[in-house]
């Protein structure tokens, strides 16, 4: 995994010292999938996000860097190290240091689509609430994911689900939950504190005005997955995943999930790099 880093340039790997800062300091970071052919996808609200993140940290960032210097180093990545699949995952980090400096950085790394069947399953950890960690915003405080993970795989499982304190459907660790029920698709609302994904978000607002779909945000329980015609779930590398099963409820893929998964890909906006 490859490197940008503010006023070095491209190393084969981050400097130990930035190393041990993101894991013990504070940041903020975004994860963003840069397609070959035409470019980086939903920069501006990838950008809108890590801003407000490394703002909340106390950091004005935009006096330091601004999103013209995360295209350049996207570009030089892209430039120096090419593209070894159809799309790779730029990582731009923002922390502030041990000795309370800022830095910044983009790793740079090869994308890898997740497998069939995908498997999911409940799992005991809750969500951090809005007081602890805002759920607007990616920070490094993701330690409870980490934890939801290895006790979704002891169990056999991909993914976890994370339900609230109260029992609602919140998310997942790696993405955002959606479910299908006749014409009608639902999300867990921002009330269940799930990560404001930029997809989770942009799938939204596409869906409002379509006339043969209905977005719902909900407060759901988790037997609410169970009995769905169909459960999928989103990000910003996968973009939309159907999930195969809910620990022993087995769904049959739908044809309006593939019509729905079609149409919402010509709506991602893309800004190009030089390299393209």
């Amino acid at each position: 995994m490859s490197v940008y880093i503010d006023h070095v340039g491209v190393t084969e790997h981050a400097p130990l010292e930035l190393v041990q800062s993101l894991q013990y300091g504070e940041g903020a970071f975004e994860t963003i999938r840069v397609d070959a052919k035409q470019g980086i996808e939903w920069c501006d609200a990838h950008w809108a996000r890590w801003v407000e993140g490394v703002n909340y940290l106390g950091i004005d960032v935009e006096s330091k860097v601004k999103m013209e210097d995360w295209i350049h180093a996207i570009e030089v990545l892209a430039m120096n190290l090419g593209f070894t699949s159809d799309w790779m995952i730029a990582r731009p980090q923002g922390l502030i240091t041990s000795e309370g400096d800022f830095r910044w950085w983009i790793q740079w790394s090869e994308g890898v689509k997740w497998q069939h069947p995908l498997h999911i399953g409940r799992v005991p950890t809750v969500p951090l609430p809005d007081e602890n960690k805002p759920a607007s915003l990616k920070l490094n405080m993701m330690s409870y994911y980490r934890s939801a993970e290895r006790l979704a795989r002891s169990q056999g499982w991909d993914h976890p689900v994370l339900c609230t304190k109260d029992g609602m459907i919140s998310e997942s660790s790696r993405a955002n939950l959606f479910w299908i029920k006749g014409a009608q698709i639902f999300t867990p609302s921002t009330k269940c504190i799930p990560l404001h994904g930029v997809v989770r978000s942009a799938l939204i607002d596409w869906i409002h005005p379509q006339k043969d779909f209905e977005i719902v945000e909900v407060e759901a329980k988790f037997e609410d997955l169970l009995g769905a015609d169909g459960v999928f779930l989103s990000n910003s590398l996968q973009h939309l995943v159907w999930v195969d099963a809910i620990e022993d409820h087995v769904f049959t893929k739908l044809t309006l999930f593939d019509d729905l998964t079609d149409r919402f890909k010509l709506a991602i906006p893309y800004t190009s790099i030089t390299t393209i």
